[in-house]
């Protein structure tokens, strides 16, 4: 892919670290690779990427880390 699929723009390989989630439970996904659109930032993924995060939220109860986030909830 060369151009972005909605707002034309020029795509660039990138290594990212994505945020997936399932059932209410997140998980930090390092090192991915991605095409991501220089102009809107949409994000693209080949299948090896998709099969790391479905693996990894797949993995999530055996994660080597575990962060604690504080929640605030707006008024």
């Amino acid at each position: 892919m060369k151009t972005c699929y909605f707002c034309k723009g020029a795509i660039e390989n990138v290594t990212i670290d994505y945020m997936a989630s399932r059932q209410n439970e997140y998980v930090l996904v390092k090192d991915v690779r991605a095409q991501k659109c220089r102009q809107c930032g949409e994000l693209y993924f080949d299948y090896e990427s998709s099969k790391k995060i479905d693996e990894a939220l797949e993995k999530a109860p055996l994660a080597e880390e575990h962060l604690t986030v504080p929640i605030v909830r707006s008024a």
